[in-house]
């Protein structure tokens, strides 16, 4: 199974910043309407990658993303390991929250 990176609370985004490594790269010209907002934990991604490479353009070194087949491979091994029936995809787990949100609030 492929390494993942926990990015699960602030303080792994904290560390990463204390490094110099904590920032992303933002669309746009949101690094300039918000000068900040790059090392923000709301920005930062949901599954960071392990390695810290140097941004062509910028020649910063910040963590990026995962690939997604990389986090593919890891939910169709971790289904194969629990032996899960059913198919199951990352996509599954979006409406899956998605029902559990719906019958929360009592919706429809």
């Amino acid at each position: 199974m492929p390494q993942v990176y926990d990015s699960g609370s602030t303080d792994d985004n904290g560390q990463d910043i204390d490094r110099g490594y904590g920032s992303v790269c933002l669309p746009f010209a949101l690094e300039r309407k918000y000068p900040n907002a790059d090392c923000q934990w709301i920005w930062q991604y949901v599954f960071p990658a392990v390695c810290l490479p140097q941004d062509p353009r910028s020649g910063v070194t910040r963590r990026h993303h995962l690939y997604e087949t990389g986090v593919q491979r890891a939910v169709r091994d971790a289904v194969k390991l629990v032996r899960v029936q059913k198919r199951v995809t990352c996509h599954t787990f979006r409406h899956r929250e998605w029902v559990i949100l719906a019958l929360h609030v009592k919706i429809g």
